[in-house]
């Protein structure tokens, strides 16, 4: 019964990251996540009714829902002392990639 319905994560302490001794200049930073209703097929499924037969429409719609797209996309610039600070909103759960482009 407990996986047959929607199960709301609770809010979680914020992440921070901190990095340092990077090489000062302009970075894209991308953020990917994984959680409830974040790349998020199963609780997507709940949604359409838990159907016993998916039809192509649905899988479509599954497969949006959880492409993997990233949920933070912005310039960020590091400065002479090397060093990058971000704090990033959680809830239980969560899993966070985060990739830095130069």
């Amino acid at each position: 019964v407990f996986y047959n319905k929607d199960q709301p994560a609770l809010p979680a302490k914020p992440v921070r990251l901190s990095l340092s001794g990077l090489k000062p200049g302009s970075y894209q930073l991308l953020g990917y996540k994984v959680g409830y209703r974040s790349n998020d097929s199963y609780t997507g499924y709940l949604d359409m009714g838990a159907p016993a037969q998916l039809t192509k429409a649905q899988v479509a719609r599954l497969k949006d829902v959880s492409d993997g797209r990233s949920f933070v996309s912005e310039q960020v610039v590091v400065g002479s002392d090397g060093k990058l600070e971000r704090t990033f909103e959680m809830l239980q759960n969560d899993a966070i990639w985060v990739e830095l482009r130069r």
